[in-house]
């Protein structure tokens, strides 16, 4: 089968993966902006792609003994979802993918390059499901569930000249007794790689006009962790509780990141943010964020 190499990096992290199975596909824009050619690589991942009979769902124990995946003995971590199989292994550094609809590639690798960052990334950084807007100086964060404002936001500030960072997922690191956010191309909107002093924290809601409102640090962490990528996931089956593992940090890593989450909180300005649809007072936000 052919092969061809795609090299990604955000912030410090580089990860090279060697894609088989599949001509070199079209990305959009965003991950196109993430290539980098920097011979310094940090992990490398072999995704291999297999094509199924589109009439049919594939039988997984059949794909597992088909492909030789060695589930005794091996760790796998299932990476599935309605519209593809996948399966990654840490130790051999193998994500094997299983789809039925060659369109649906990019949407599945786009999503399997997402999990690799957030594994890669669990000792140097963080990542937010929000929006990250350089406004002058710094970044601010904007958290809110999805389909609640995010990129609605990050619209308003692109017509205002601000450049986004991601609509969807920014990586925070800490660096010394400051706090840094990086751009990353998971989402539909970024202006490319951008390294940016983190400056404020908002939750979106919204509304008519725009409204501030001051949180203290312990409310806004237990707000953010609960959308946080690195919790135990609890649903409610037939009124019972099932609690699902997370799939990217060990509750020891966890813990880490919950600790640099709790140094992060305590140090930068948290509000609430309501706004309306055609928002535009940016230097109001910055105000708040300087004078907190």
């Amino acid at each position: 089968m052919d092969a061809f190499n795609l090299q990604y990096q955000i912030a410090q992290t580089s990860v090279r993966v060697t894609i088989i199975g599949v001509s070199p596909p079209c990305f959009d824009g965003s991950l196109e902006s993430f290539l980098e050619n920097n011979n310094g690589v940090s992990h490398s991942v072999v995704v291999e792609t297999y094509w199924g009979d589109s009439n049919s769902g594939p039988d997984f124990r059949e794909l597992v003994s088909q492909h030789q995946l060695d589930t005794t003995t091996k760790h796998w971590i299932d990476l599935s979802s309605q519209k593809w199989n996948a399966l990654f292994n840490e130790q051999d550094s193998r994500l094997v993918l299983f789809l039925k609809d060659p369109s649906v590639f990019p949407e599945a690798y786009n999503n399997t390059l997402s999990f690799l960052f957030k594994l890669f990334t669990k000792d140097t950084g963080t990542f937010f499901h929000c929006a990250g807007i350089k406004v002058e100086d710094r970044c601010h964060l904007f958290l809110a569930p999805s389909g609640t404002g995010k990129t609605t936001l990050s619209l308003c500030a692109q017509k205002s000249g601000w450049p986004v960072l991601s609509d969807e997922m920014v990586f925070v690191s800490k660096n010394g007794d400051h706090f840094t956010a990086y751009s990353s191309p998971f989402g539909r909107i970024t202006d490319g790689p951008l390294e940016v002093p983190l400056g404020g924290i908002f939750f979106l809601k919204q509304g008519g006009v725009a409204r501030f409102s001051r949180i203290n640090p312990s409310q806004a962490l237990a707000r953010a962790w609960q959308d946080s990528y690195y919790r135990d996931t609890v649903l409610d089956l037939f009124g019972q509780k099932m609690r699902f593992k997370n799939r990217i940090v060990t509750p020891a890593e966890r813990l880490r990141i919950f600790n640099l989450w709790h140094d992060l909180f305590s140090t930068i300005p948290c509000f609430e943010m309501e706004f309306p649809i055609d928002f535009d007072d940016w230097h109001r936000l910055v105000e708040l964020v300087e004078n907190a």
